[in-house]
């Protein structure tokens, strides 16, 4: 059985519709690169668009999204800076923007993902866009998360993804 990746999360996390929350503080410390997510990712929803993650350091990954553009056939591409943290043993992917492309992307905090490896890859879903508390503090988001993450409301759509 193919190992998931941690990464994956982050490709779905970039396809789901709607924005997820964004917080002026990640979620909490950096923890180890998991090796087995560097590599290419498509999300099972979309045959064309696909994320490619590279290891930044051994706690930091380069994701770039890579966006099919159907009108003439070319790919478009945003870059994230993104690293793990946990919560009660839950992994959360914080995502930061460090390029964008010609959409003009370009939002100051994370992007919060909840990754979960499936047993054919992994998956992610975005904390919903429908919190309005904000946090100067990792320790107090990672409190609000802790005591809310098993909420049904609290996550948007989940992603599936499988190594490309």
């Amino acid at each position: 059985m193919k190992k998931l990746s941690f990464l994956s999360l982050i490709f779905v996390l970039f396809l789901c519709t709607a924005c997820p929350y964004e917080s002026k503080v990640a979620v909490g410390e950096a923890i180890a690169v998991d090796e087995s997510l560097i590599g290419k990712w498509k999300a099972d929803a979309n045959l064309q668009d696909f994320v490619e993650i590279r290891k930044a350091d051994g706690k930091n990954y380069v994701i770039v999204e890579n966006t099919h553009n159907k009108n003439d056939n070319s790919f478009s591409q945003r870059e994230y800076a993104a690293f793990f943290a946990e919560v009660e043993g839950t992994k959360y992917l914080n995502v930061k923007v460090t390029k964008s492309d010609q959409k003009g992307l370009t939002p100051k905090g994370f992007f919060l993902y909840k990754f979960e490896k499936t047993g054919e890859g992994f998956k992610i879903a975005a904390v919903t866009e429908n919190i309005k508390e904000s946090f100067t503090s990792s320790a107090d988001l990672k409190g609000f998360i802790s005591k809310n993450q098993n909420l049904s409301f609290f996550f948007e759509k989940e992603v599936s993804y499988k190594k490309n």
